[in-house]
């Protein structure tokens, strides 16, 4: 359900922001033989960045200072990885609605290690942080893993919206959202005859903002975005607008369906517009259009007509090719369901 969490805490002013550089630099220092690393994203932003704690779950610490007109602000930032730590031996470990408390122990106990004992200057524990970032995620197995990713790279992507595409995963990214769907074997080097496929949504401070004003919170805490619900309402929302609804199967099983249901002049409409998807260039954004050109018809009657029809009988707009020799492939929409289905019994 969650796999990278991102948090923020500000400091009160300039002494404070100090005090932790040093104290940072000498732990790293002294136990990993680490120094910070210097970043600069614009003129007036300074990054003071480590890696030294990713066995503890932190992908990266970074001390951070943003100037603008009116003001300095301060602040301190953690890219939090909890399954590293308390699933250290599951490489697709993702965390689960049951395991908030486990998140929230480690991350305090590892604020215990870097407050000093002695000293008023300490860290919060997990509740006074802010959230910036949260990945929302869901997965599953299969073998076929090929055949996916290939329907996967004919998924409906907005005009204008960045995108890269690579042989084993897609990444889509927009202002406020970021979504990677990616092989999680490969990107692991594992080999298996089984591969993991993930889906994920990366939520930044925008949506998060968003989400806050929605839901009328009074801060961006960790506990309110841990929400069985929350998460499979992101997920199950980017997986219809970008694949649609229904399975993916193979034209002559769809068309049996769709001839048992509607009438002979409907099937054949349906059966034209699924021929469109056997072509290896067809995307899911096209095939309304080149239906519409072709047929002399308008995409809204695609859309609102025949897609409508194939929706019913859970028919996915993209048709499985003959040459693979497959039936039917799951649709991503139903995956996402079963796995919060599953979730919920584990609860």
């Amino acid at each position: 359900m969650i796999d990278t969490i991102e948090l923020k805490y500000y400091f009160e002013d300039k002494i404070e922001f100090s005090y932790w550089y040093k104290r940072i630099s000498e732990i790293i220092k002294k136990n990993y033989n680490r120094n910070f690393n210097k970043h600069t994203n614009d003129k007036n932003i300074y990054l003071y960045k480590t890696t030294a704690f990713y066995n503890q779950g932190f992908l990266e610490i970074s001390l951070n200072i943003q100037k603008n007109d009116f003001r300095v602000l301060w602040s301190i930032s953690m890219k939090y990885k909890p399954a590293l730590v308390i699933y250290p031996n599951d490489k697709y470990a993702l965390m689960q609605f049951k395991d908030i408390g486990l998140v929230e122990n480690n991350f305090n106990k590892f604020i215990d290690y870097l407050n000093p004992v002695l000293s008023y200057n300490k860290l919060p524990y997990l509740g006074k942080w802010q959230v910036i970032r949260i990945d929302y995620a869901f997965q599953f197995f299969t073998e076929k893993y090929v055949e996916y990713i290939k329907l996967i790279h004919k998924c409906h992507i907005p005009y204008g919206v960045k995108k890269r595409f690579y042989d084993t995963s897609i990444g889509i990214y927009r202002k406020n959202t970021n979504l990677n769907i990616y092989d999680k074997t490969i990107q692991l080097g594992l080999n298996d005859y089984r591969h993991i496929i993930r889906f994920e949504v990366q939520c930044l401070k925008g949506y998060l903002q968003h989400l806050k004003e929605k839901n009328q919170w009074k801060s961006i805490s960790l506990y309110k975005l841990w929400d069985l619900n929350i998460a499979y309402n992101i997920l199950h929302e980017k997986v219809i607008s970008l694949m649609g609804v229904g399975d993916f199967e193979e034209i002559k099983i769809a068309v049996n369906k769709i001839e048992r249901l509607y009438s002979v002049k409907k099937s054949e409409k349906l059966k034209k517009l699924l021929e469109i998807s056997r072509h290896h260039n067809s995307r899911m954004d096209s095939i309304p259009l080149i239906y519409s050109i072709n047929n002399n018809c308008s995409e809204n009657y695609v859309q609102k007509s025949l897609m409508i029809a194939l929706k019913k009988l859970r028919i996915n707009l993209l048709v499985i090719p003959s040459s693979w020799n497959i039936r039917k492939l799951e649709g991503l929409d139903s995956i996402c369901d079963n796995y919060f289905g599953k979730c919920k019994i584990k609860e």
